[in-house]
């Protein structure tokens, strides 16, 4: 409802509308929103903003000139200036390695937290580049024209500098460490599948007697679970190219402290699979806490989600988080994560 497309093209994607007036568009001119989008209420993109399998919940703000695919960004609590989450003009998220794979997927605040609209916000400078897989804490911020990887902390992130000896060191076939890799990706299908459970249990009865509003939240859920199955998807391209990373790294060097853990998501990536594909066959629903205080906001507000999920009460919302983080702690288990040993190094 209400949402307002510049000239561009969208595909495969879901709007989930505006409640609010400014700004007066959803997306601005020049835009491409591809296949697993999902911008929930209010959020927003500027000019020649191109996303793709990317999730914002919430205010969400692009600015122009972007190239934004397989992120997901929360946080911020509310419509005003300084109150959302903010990606400068001309950032890119780098979602493409040069050994082929797409195991980069970007966590930017999660979902457990995220969907009660009470954390942080992000603020990513302009020209900021992020190189995928990338985990951020609610309230991290870079300044304009950095480049960074890896976890981007709470306050002011400094750019870090280049490894001027990579480059020498850098052989297209093989394979560094994996685990960081892999475990950001389970993280990152964890909150997705706590994002299925908030569909599936938050949002859906708030739609309950409205026809338009219960087809756009099921389309919406769909996007997720399309984004979910990306994921997995793309972490098994990356766990099927260790078998040549392996037999190259025996050749040359068969005492190699990362053939282990390559050798490990080889060997383990079926059961990892079977795992992460039945993410949604147990979500447990929504604690009674929650449902109710999601009524009486509901009775109390209308229709008009964002004032809805402002308006619980502490008791609910602490009951909401424990029931999303325990789905992703089931989803992201250690003992998953510990079918890939750490990296061993000898002197």
């Amino acid at each position: 409802p209400r949402t307002v497309l510049g000239c561009g093209v969208a595909e495969d994607a879901v709007f989930l509308g505006k409640e609010v007036d400014d700004p007066a568009f959803t997306t601005g001119y020049g835009f491409r929103v591809r296949k697993g989008s999902l911008y929930e209420e209010d959020a927003n993109s500027a000019q020649h903003t191109d996303t793709k399998m990317t999730i914002l919940l919430p205010w969400v703000t692009l600015g122009s000139n972007i190239n934004w695919c397989d992120v997901l960004v929360a946080g911020g609590v509310g419509p005003g200036l300084g109150q959302f989450s903010e990606v400068g003009s001309g950032a890119v998220h780098f979602n493409f390695t040069p050994r082929g794979d797409k195991a980069t997927a970007s966590l930017l605040g999660d979902v457990t937290d995220g969907v009660f609209l009470d954390r942080s916000r992000l603020f990513l400078g302009g020209n900021t580049s992020l190189v995928g897989p990338c985990e951020a804490d609610f309230g991290a911020v870079t300044g304009a024209g950095g480049r960074h990887a890896g976890r981007l902390a709470a306050g002011l992130n400094a750019a870090p500098p280049v490894d001027g000896g990579a480059a020498r060191e850098f052989d297209l076939e093989i394979y560094g460490a994996v685990k960081r890799v892999v475990a950001s990706q389970v993280r990152y299908i964890a909150q997705l599948s706590a994002l299925a459970a908030w569909y599936a249990g938050g949002r859906a009865p708030l739609a309950r007697g409205d026809a338009e509003r219960t087809a756009l939240y099921a389309r919406g859920a769909e996007i997720v679970a399309l984004n979910i199955a990306e994921r997995i998807g793309q972490l098994g391209g990356l766990a099927a190219r260790m078998e040549r990373s392996v037999r190259r790294l025996e050749e040359r060097a068969p005492r190699d402290a990362r053939l282990p853990q390559q050798r490990a998501l080889l060997r383990h990536w079926p059961a990892m699979q079977a795992r992460l594909l039945a993410h949604g066959e147990s979500h447990q629903p929504p604690p009674d806490v929650l449902t109710a205080a999601l009524q009486a906001a509901q009775a109390l507000h209308g229709p008009a989600y964002t004032r809805i999920v402002r308006a619980l009460p502490p008791p609910a919302r602490e009951a909401g988080r424990r029931w999303l983080a325990g789905i992703a702690a089931r989803v992201a288990s250690d003992d998953l994560l510990a079918l890939l040993p750490d990296i061993v190094r000898t002197s």
